[in-house]
């Protein structure tokens, strides 16, 4: 049976109209602000644990601490799935891409678990272990998590290891062992199915864990095995090969904007977030000044100017919304200023009603990190040099003397095979272009846009090569209404240049194709 979200089932129970608009927006309404208030709430959680100084504390406090700010950071994540379960809108906005430290990981974990008979491997530099992982930090912790939780169970109060280990092909397995009695064949069966535990153990729960952790190393591209005796108890490894676990670019190698010399103005009610943001602001170099609400910040904007504004969305006596809308009007003198939502709203609704007032950009609460906030500042900036541009340029064809110069060095026969590679890559963007406003896939159409930019300039269509870069940046800030008009225009040129190619190729080509 196919799971249907609440709101998809109440649209299909509702027979009229006027039903069916009211019962389907009451759902999302309550769904979305509950949401909106557990990301609220967690800001101050997380916002708390950035100012205060823990260092002031025995080191078994700290464990805890970072233990519960670990759950809080997980509470997050689970939070916006279970929006997604309710709603059916699955297009929220997506963080950076995250990269996990495995040696903190693996001691936030042994944390966890202090006063358990859990012994965990802390996985130093010296172990000649990879120290960087591209994988959901948030993903991960809720593998091991629940394969730890079972060793516990049914380790029979025996030590449970937590190791980590390069097989031959370089693939990381994670290995969680106990001491327990182990399973039978017909149970190990049904371990990792939906509520697959042998009801007969006399345990508590419902088999849930491993069901989980089997769908989320599926999800990662990994998988779970398991080795189980009544003798050496029960090991259950995650594996993820080395394509899984490198892919991507360093979170530690990434650098963060330099604003120095720039002025920030942060709109935020919430004490707390405000030295945050503050923090990390400062952290790149920029002076900032400090706005509780709306009204403070028209204030602000008219004493002085700045470079750049952070805004909130929800604030007493102006919204964010309305801030925005007074900025960005006719002759203001705020009306290029770069601004970025800085919001607990998440749906795509909601999303685009901030862009529709001119926001630049947007970044969900809470900030977890400098890197996250330095990413949702760069797509502002660019959003915003891109809106101040010149209108779109023509669409060109392609620069002969730019495909001498590619064919320079090519045979006949590498030359065909150059020009025909080049055709078949184009019709690979015409197809993601052409789906893309009905789709809306914004990560698709940004990696078909970046192949875009390269493609037009290596065959000399500058004009087409730019209006790659502008809707490359729409996409990025997952502006839906300009992105579409890019859609068309650069779909068009596409289209233009795969015939001149051809028209090309069948010049250069025509006797011996």
């Amino acid at each position: 049976m196919t799971f249907r979200p609440p709101l998809q089932m109440a649209r299909d129970a509702d027979t009229t109209p006027d039903h069916m608009s009211h019962t389907a927006q009451e759902v999302l309404e309550r769904a979305t602000l509950l949401d909106h208030d557990i990301r609220n709430a967690a800001a101050d959680i997380l916002g708390g644990f950035e100012n205060a100084d823990l260092q002031a504390l025995d080191e078994t406090s700290r464990h805890h601490l970072d233990q519960a700010l670990q759950a809080c950071r997980q509470m997050l994540q689970l939070s916006q799935a279970a929006l997604t379960l309710a709603t059916g809108d699955t297009r929220f906005i997506e963080g950076p891409e995250t990269a996990m430290c495995l040696r903190n990981f693996m001691r936030t974990l042994s944390a966890r678990y202090n006063g358990l008979p859990v012994t965990v491997d802390h996985c130093d530099p010296s172990s000649g272990l990879p120290q960087t992982l591209h994988v959901p930090l948030h993903t991960m912790e809720r593998i091991l998590t629940n394969l730890i939780g079972n060793a516990i169970k049914y380790g029979n109060g025996k030590p449970v290891s937590v190791t980590v280990d390069l097989d031959l092909q370089n693939a990381l397995i994670f290995a969680v062992s106990d001491q327990g009695p182990g399973f039978s064949d017909e149970a190990k069966s049904r371990l990792f199915e939906f509520s697959g535990r042998d009801s007969e153990n006399g345990l508590p729960g419902s088999g849930h864990g491993l069901h989980i952790a089997n769908s989320l190393a599926r999800d990662l591209q990994g998988r779970l095995t398991m080795e189980t005796s009544s003798t050496s108890g029960t090991t259950v490894s995650l594996h993820l090969p080395k394509q899984v676990w490198s892919a991507g670019k360093s979170e530690s190698s990434k650098e963060m904007m330099d604003l120095s010399g720039q002025s920030v103005l942060i709109v935020e009610d919430s004490r707390t977030l405000q030295m945050v943001l503050q923090r990390m602001v400062e952290s790149m170099g920029a002076r900032a000044t400090v706005a509780s609400d709306g009204i403070f910040a028209l204030e602000r904007l008219a004493a002085q100017n700045f470079d750049l504004a952070l805004v909130d969305i929800e604030m007493p006596r102006m919204s964010g919304l309305d801030l925005i809308r007074n900025m960005r009007r006719q002759g203001s003198p705020t009306s290029d200023l770069p601004v970025l939502a800085v919001t607990a709203y998440v749906l795509n609704a909601d999303r685009q009603e901030i862009y529709d007032v001119g926001a630049d950009g947007i970044l969900v609460k809470p900030v977890l990190s400098a890197i996250a906030l330095s990413e949702g500042i760069e797509t502002a900036l660019v959003t915003r040099r891109s809106a101040k541009e010149d209108p779109l340029p023509e669409v060109d064809g392609p620069d002969p003397t730019h495909i001498d110069r590619l064919l320079a060095f090519c045979d006949t026969q590498q030359a065909q095979d150059l020009i025909m590679r080049l055709i078949a890559d184009l019709e690979n963007v015409a197809l993601v272009l052409e789906r893309a406003p009905k789709v809306k896939d914004f990560n698709e159409l940004r990696s078909a846009a970046h192949i875009l930019v390269a493609l037009s300039g290596a065959v000399g269509a500058v004009g087409l090569q730019k209006i790659a870069e502008r809707l490359n940046a729409a996409a990025k800030a997952k502006h839906c209404e300009e992105g579409n008009e890019l859609c068309t225009t650069a779909l068009d040129g596409t289209l233009a240049l795969i015939e001149a190619l051809q028209r090309d190729y069948e010049y250069r080509f025509g006797d011996h194709a």
